[in-house]
């Protein structure tokens, strides 16, 4: 049975092999997106407000989970809204002039 609180099938990615050596591992969604987080704060990196890596890590989730979701094309669009937050652009805002 499917455990949709702690695994959900779309945050479980693949089983991947260590470069440096034989051993495997699983890797998921949220594991992947902590890595990033953790890279993105300790290297600071290019972003210039703190709700940048918000942006950046909500809109790779979407990517990564779309192929596994019912619905991959809301997804999508989905991480596009958070891509063009991220380029400074708020697609909330078309159209309200």
């Amino acid at each position: 049975m499917e455990d949709f609180i702690n695994h959900p099938q779309h945050y479980q990615l693949c089983n991947v092999k260590s470069v440096n050596s034989e051993e495997t591992f699983d890797t998921d969604v949220l594991s992947i997106l902590e890595a990033l987080c953790d890279k993105i704060d300790a290297e600071s990196y290019v972003m210039s407000s703190s709700i940048e890596p918000h942006y950046y890590c909500s809109a790779i989730a979407y990517i990564l989970r779309a192929p596994f979701k019912d619905n991959m094309e809301a997804d999508i669009r989905k991480a596009i809204v958070y891509l063009s937050l991220l380029a400074g652009d708020d697609p909330r805002e078309v159209g309200e002039e």
